[in-house]
């Protein structure tokens, strides 16, 4: 895994909803994602073949990406846990267990 690898989550347009953007080049060769929150961790997984209806739609910038959540998750920035994640899903701990 590259250095930076880390998301940022930022407050959007509701209480609830989520802006969540990276530059990390682990979301390079993925077009959806599917995000899972376990109240202290947080799940990205690509989409390869099947796109459920669930699926986020990967948007780029020119050096990141970013993609809607809505969720109560915590604001700031987060590293990848470099242990458990893998080419096709990263998990982020935002709380200590």
């Amino acid at each position: 895994m590259d250095s930076n690898e880390t998301i940022t989550i930022c407050s959007g347009t509701r209480d609830s909803y989520r802006l969540i953007s990276s530059t990390s080049k682990w979301f390079d060769d993925g077009q959806y994602v599917v995000i899972k929150d376990d109240g202290r961790c947080l799940s990205i997984k690509k989409c390869w073949m099947e796109i459920p209806k669930n699926a986020k739609k990967i948007m780029r910038l020119v050096n990141s990406v970013y993609f809607h959540y809505v969720g109560e998750l915590p604001l700031g920035s987060f590293d990848f846990d470099k242990q458990e994640s893998t080419h096709d899903e990263v998990r982020i701990y935002y709380t200590e267990a």
